[in-house]
């Protein structure tokens, strides 16, 4: 009887196994092929092999995603940072893929000032690109938490006017900042605050060292930043929610959705920081870095077909500065207490259409807003009420409006010895507010500009270009630049470039008058507009094999400018 009764509970259990087994879902697990981890959110594409229509999957933190596949179908797996994966996969097959690290990102793909996206290696200028791994790594939650470690580059900070960059020597306004090829307005002492610049929807950023005048006109003496926003690009439907908290009073949140139907691709995301101050001396009221709160958000619209892409987009982005004043005598029981409050936005469409097979258009048409208000309240801290204060100098709101179109024709076919582009580039910026001379002044800059690239040789590159400026206020020269690139040898290369520059100054160095107890900056309509001789070159030599990476870099600059503007 025992023994019978072995045999029938053996049974079920074989049964009862049977059917899990048969119930349980095939998977594609994917693993890291150097350390054995699993590699969660990777985008996992499944197209079968009779023409079918293909399904997207991501995988999840355990780096798994289901097998969708109905029919053989050629599977293929990418994340940053690793090699693409593509193999063979049959319906109903568990299998677990392993993905090879890229050592170094040397394929990848940049857009600031190229003909076409092309290969960072493959560009004639020197090009610095941060991923999303490496800003995931760095848990950076603006630009000056990423580029605070980044050699060549200086970090400036202010507890009350924000954090200011240097770069190759030169800062403030030599420095072009974008968002997806759209120029960042709302400077402070004639520096952009990169705090202010979150990375919550970044897919990477592209640093330009050297001189970009031809390309971007005036502020890319020293260089260009762009930060490149995230795209939907194959999944149906995505989501996310992040927080980040510092034990020093630092509370982050954001969060974002994006749904793909065809064409179409609709997404937003959006966010709240908050920085609660800090300073070394806690006996006062007043702090060194003062308590800030953010709110940002973003949104756009996106249609794509093989050789169209249409978008519009939108961002909005509001901070609050609070600057505590320390307690006044005899009673100690109030204070002066400001506000600086800080308004961006920024309204784009961009077309792109590939007319044939190596010739592109590409325009950008832009509308940005930027606002800097100062309120001043008389605070009782027993009551806890806030009076205005009575001088009038202690309220202000200064705004800057900027409109830009801005167009391009290419042609770049590798094959070809010979490529070029030609475009034009029309900026105008309003500033109104009592700060300003008159209360309102505008300034024009318009320009058409032309780059060619010739290859006598397949190791040899150069490419002269010539930007035509007319300015309102400045009479411009002709700016011109050459740059050479030389890769004789695999793995070696050589840059060199020489650049001819030109900047007028801006409505703030013109026209802002900003007299009190702190400030004392004036402007200076008589300025006379900078021009500038730039040299670069770099010698670079990078091995890359399936194990390690060995990269050395040599490099050197030099800046001759003449009528510098700086603000003191």
């Amino acid at each position: 009887m025992t023994f019978f009764r072995f045999i029938a509970l053996f049974s079920l259990i074989l049964l009862l196994a049977d059917f899990h087994g048969y119930g349980q879902q095939a998977v594609v697990k994917v693993m890291d092929g150097k350390t054995g981890q699993p590699v969660p959110y990777a985008h996992v594409c499944f197209e079968p092999l009779d023409g079918g229509e293909k399904v997207h999957s991501i995988t999840s933190d355990d780096g798994s995603a289901p097998n969708l596949a109905v029919s053989r179908a050629v599977i293929a797996i990418s994340y940053v940072g690793f090699e693409t994966f593509y193999d063979t996969v049959n319906p109903g097959e568990t299998t677990i893929i392993e993905l090879k690290p890229k050592i170094q990102d040397m394929n990848e793909v940049v857009v600031t000032a190229q003909y076409t996206p092309q290969r960072v290696d493959k560009s004639i200028y020197k090009v610095r690109v941060i991923n999303s791994r490496q800003i995931e790594q760095k848990a950076a939650n603006n630009l000056t938490d990423l580029l605070s470690s980044e050699l060549n580059i200086r970090i400036s900070q202010d507890g009350a006017l924000g954090t200011s960059m240097s770069l190759q020597g030169l800062s403030g306004e030599h420095i072009k900042f974008l968002v997806d090829g759209v120029p960042v307005i709302g400077r402070m002492n004639g520096n952009i605050d990169i705090s202010q610049l979150n990375l919550y929807n970044v897919d990477h950023i592209e640093v330009i060292e050297g001189p970009m005048s031809v390309v971007y006109g005036s502020n890319a003496l020293a260089g260009v930043i762009n930060i490149i926003t995230k795209e939907n690009k194959n999944t149906k439907l995505s989501s996310y929610a992040k927080g980040y908290v510092e034990s020093v009073g630092v509370y982050n949140f954001d969060l974002g959705a994006s749904y793909k139907q065809k064409d179409h691709v609709f997404s937003f995301s959006g966010g709240r920081n908050f920085f609660d101050g800090y300073s070394d001396n806690d006996s006062l009221r007043s702090v060194r870095w003062k308590p800030k709160r953010q709110y940002f958000f973003d949104g756009y619209y996106l249609y794509a077909k093989p050789k169209l892409k249409f978008k519009i987009s939108s961002s909005w982005f509001d901070e609050k500065l609070y600057s505590q004043g320390n307690l006044m005598p005899p009673y100690y029981e109030t204070a002066f207490d400001t506000y600086f409050i800080t308004s961006r936005s920024t309204s784009k469409i961009e077309l792109n259409q590939k007319i044939n097979e190596f010739r592109f258009i590409n325009i950008q048409g832009s509308y940005a807003y930027y606002a800097r208000k100062k309120e001043t309240y008389f605070k009782n801290l027993t009551t806890l009420s806030e009076t205005p204060a009575s001088n009038p100098e202690d309220f202000d709101t200064t705004r800057f409006h900027n409109a830009l179109l801005r167009g391009t024709f290419s042609k770049s076919n590798p094959d070809s010895r010979f490529n070029y582009q030609l475009g034009f580039d029309f900026n105008m910026e309003l500033g109104t507010g009592k700060r300003i001379t008159d209360e309102k002044q505008q300034i024009g800059d318009y320009a058409a500009f032309l780059s060619v690239q010739y290859d006598p040789a397949k190791w040899v590159t150069i490419q002269p270009g010539l930007r035509y400026i007319y300015n309102t206020k400045y009479q411009a020269p002709l700016v011109y630049s050459i740059n050479l690139k030389f890769a004789f040898l695999e793995n070696y290369s050589i840059r060199a470039s020489y650049s001819r520059g030109f900047r007028a100054p801006s409505l703030k160095e013109l026209y802002l008058f900003f007299v009190d107890v702190n400030h004392n900056v004036q402007g200076n309509p008589d300025l006379e507009s900078e021009n500038s001789h730039n040299v670069n070159f770099s010698f670079q030599y990078n091995r890359e094999t399936d194990k390690s990476f060995v990269g050395t870099e040599l490099s050197f600059f030099y800046n001759n400018i003449n009528n510098i503007i700086n603000i003191y």
